[in-house]
């Protein structure tokens, strides 16, 4: 914890981590007063880098290209990918596969992109696009990026692009914007399949994911974010609350990682958030979000793109009445839209209060 005059608080907060979507018409975000700038950009960005590059929900986000940024780092610690596509199962053969909607259907889309292994682990992928506002966006950041890349051996980068003709035209146009930019690009193998076979089609993705103490770290502070936000709508009055000593084990574990995580962040058993998903067997990709009581403890459930469900323990419920306590809203990356959920049967269309707050079920 500092004092007044040891930081800052010129930044605000998002409730949803903008690597999770951007909502309309605002991100729901907390006031300057309650995060400060050093733990926002020190202690909460790096955990958030890395849970995007290490961790199945991270994959998830950058598979659907959510901060449309056209760039993927997977850091193959916790998280293990594999596509196979039929070109191969080495580094050079597998492309990353971005996601679309086809209809209702999510599907593969093959985007040109170039393939970059890292140093120490895991690897970069850039799209033709994502090339060039690297380019447009300074020359330090463009010049730090070519440098690495003109480093690099050629057996650890790869580049991907398609056309249902047989057409090389997409891979020569990528190499092109190679040459322009001062990177040195010597294809020394080249393979084809047709986008008929890939584009569209089902592309089997293996993987497996370690849960660690930084990845719920992450997990936490979504929840405890959501829980700060609610609690500001209620006013000052209760605001007051969210600075009593009931909350300092997630908090710390938040800002720190102290204390058994495994106690504080656990596997739901319950199958789903959404009672429209019923048994769980169809899932919404969106995030959702739900805190209610479980004996004298504000329990909340988090779900995001309708995968694993955590439950987080976030602290003693301060108050003597417990009488309709509880929130929850489902953030919809893909319309950008937030609706609230309560415990009623068709709980994306119920009539009560839709706002923010500890009493909005």
């Amino acid at each position: 914890m500092k004092i007044e005059n040891e930081t800052t608080f010129k930044r605000r907060e998002h409730v949803i981590p903008q690597f999770l979507g951007t909502f309309e018409p605002d991100n729901p975000s907390m006031k300057g007063d309650l995060v400060c700038d050093d733990c926002n950009s020190k202690v909460f960005s790096k955990l958030e880098i890395n849970f995007v590059a290490d961790s199945y929900e991270g994959l998830y986000s950058q598979m659907w290209d959510i901060t449309n940024s056209g760039m993927v780092r997977i850091k193959g610690r916790n998280l293990d990918m594999q596509t196979v596509t039929g070109f191969g199962d080495k580094f050079p053969d597998e492309f990353f596969p971005f996601l679309k909607y086809e209809g209702e259907k999510p599907v593969v889309k093959l985007r040109p992109q170039l393939k970059v292994r890292n140093y120490v682990d895991g690897y970069q992928v850039f799209t033709y696009d994502s090339l060039q506002k690297i380019k447009a966006g300074g020359k330090g950041k463009f010049n730090r990026f070519k440098k690495r890349l003109r480093m690099m051996p050629e057996t650890d980068m790869a580049l991907f692009g398609g056309s249902n003709d047989g057409s090389t035209e997409e891979i020569n146009r990528f190499i092109k914007l190679l040459n322009d930019l001062g990177i040195s690009y010597n294809e020394k193998v080249r393979k084809y399949a047709s986008n008929k076979n890939i584009e569209g089609k089902s592309i089997q993705i293996n993987y497996k994911c370690t849960i660690d103490r930084d990845l719920m770290r992450v997990i936490a502070k979504i929840v405890f974010n959501y829980f700060i936000y609610c609690t500001e709508q209620d006013g000052s009055y209760y605001k007051n609350f969210l600075y009593e000593a009931n909350f300092d084990k997630l908090r710390n574990f938040i800002y720190n990682g102290s204390g058994d995580w495994k106690e504080i962040v656990k596997f739901s058993k319950q199958k789903a958030i959404l009672d429209i998903e019923g048994d769980g067997s169809i899932r919404i990709l969106a995030h959702t979000i739900q805190f209610t009581l479980k004996g004298d403890l504000i329990m909340a459930k988090i779900s995001l793109f309708g995968q694993w469900i955590y439950e987080v323990e976030i602290g003693k419920y301060p108050l003597s009445t417990q009488t309709k306590f509880g929130c929850g809203h489902m953030f919809d990356p893909f319309s950008k839209s937030i609706h609230p959920i309560g415990p009623d049967k068709y709980s994306l269309n119920r009539l009560t209060d839709s706002g923010f707050g500890w009493f909005k079920i």
